[in-house]
């Protein structure tokens, strides 16, 4: 059985790893290293779906 509790913890896991990968992006970026920033980025957003599909 699937808890709250339980849905809330990946969502907040997938949270922290899209802050996680924006930040290497924003890194990457900076570094003009920007056709991975926008990959990074991409991922990035995956995360965001990933966290949205436990709600």
């Amino acid at each position: 059985m699937v808890t709250a509790q339980y849905l809330l913890e990946g969502t907040a896991y997938a949270v922290e790893q899209c802050g996680l990968l924006l930040r290497d992006a924003v890194t990457l970026f900076n570094v003009q290293s920007y056709r991975s920033a926008v990959v990074v980025t991409a991922f990035a957003r995956e995360e965001t779906w990933t966290g949205a599909d436990h709600i």
